[in-house]
């Protein structure tokens, strides 16, 4: 059952596998499709403004005119500008006519100094143009036999080195290993033969393999003992710190206490002040009150009937 199932995963991670070579081949097509399609239809060149971004937009622009008969120059439109060439493609068409007889003429005369020479001459001009191409090509092949001979030599002396090389690290790495195979063998240390004691008595701490038993329950009671002091300590310390909140809650009702009665001092002496102040108004309102009657006339019937009673 095991085996079926292995298989039966075997099957679906090999078919999970072309699945996603096939999704990745066909996004490659994709996108390769996109690219195409960009290169062909979506350059620069083809857009509707490439003109106005056409460096040689001014080697491709229309002349001004076409010469003395276009029809875009109207009766004011007398140009003549510098450099202008309008025989140009005549110029060209009759230079090329004119190669052409020059060849044709070269051709005519060429015919004619064989024809003056005979077929001798140029037959004896042939073979000898043979006969230098065949040492030449005899010179170039014994040259490179040469060549050849004396890379095949090198070739093989450098094999050689190469072999002999090959042999002395062989050798070497073999001089290594026994050294190393005899080293593990009869190492002190490795082997765990050497003495775990100095010989003062004490442990020796590359050597140690760790406690006995008497040692292991002398520091169990070592532990505990010190467990127990951290323990009263802790206590001691808590009783130390209830005892100074106890002294700190003591202190902080005291001043409570003091603070209450200096505000009581405070009021009572702001309530005395107060009715002093009272009373010294009132004093000082009645005693105004007595200055104005005593510095104000009063005027009475006596007063007025005096006036009017004689004469000058």
């Amino acid at each position: 059952q095991d085996v079926a199932e292995d298989r039966a995963m075997l099957a679906l991670d090999k078919q999970l596998k072309l699945n996603e070579a096939s999704k990745k081949q066909m996004i490659f097509d994709l996108e390769k499709s996109c690219r195409e399609f960009g290169l062909q239809n979506l350059s620069k060149e083809q857009s509707n403004t490439y003109d106005l971004n056409d460096p040689q937009r001014l080697r491709k622009a229309e002349p001004m005119r076409r010469g003395d008969d276009d029809p875009r120059c109207g009766a004011s439109s007398m140009l003549k500008f510098g450099g202008e060439d309008l025989m140009k493609a005549e110029r060209k068409r009759q230079q090329q006519k004119q190669q052409v007889m020059f060849i044709e003429q070269q051709k005519f005369e060429k015919e004619m100094l064989i024809e003056e020479n005979g077929d001798q001459k140029y037959i004896q001009e042939t073979k000898e143009m043979i006969a230098l191409r065949d040492e030449m090509e005899a010179n170039e092949q014994n040259l490179r036999k040469e060549l050849q001979q004396s890379q095949q030599a090198v070739n093989l002396e450098r094999a050689a080195e190469r072999a002999k090389q090959q042999q002395d690290l062989t050798e070497q790495e073999a001089l290594l290993d026994a050294a190393e195979l005899y080293h593990h063998g009869n190492d002190p240390f490795l082997n765990e033969h050497t003495d775990s004691l100095n010989p003062n008595g004490r442990v020796r701490r590359a050597e140690f393999k760790g406690s006995t038993r008497n040692e292991r329950l002398e520091g169990r009671r070592v532990l505990e003992a010190q467990a127990e002091e951290q323990s009263m300590k802790k206590y001691q310390d808590q009783v130390e710190d209830f005892r100074f909140q106890t002294l700190q809650e003591a202190a902080r009702r005291q001043l409570i206490l003091q603070e209450r009665e200096k505000s009581r001092s405070r009021r009572a002496m702001a309530e005395a002040v107060a009715k002093e102040n009272l009373q010294m108004k009132a004093e000082k309102i009645e005693q105004t009150k007595k200055i104005n009657e005593l510095y104000t006339n009063k005027f009475s019937d006596d007063f007025w009937a005096q006036f009017g009673t004689t004469t000058r």
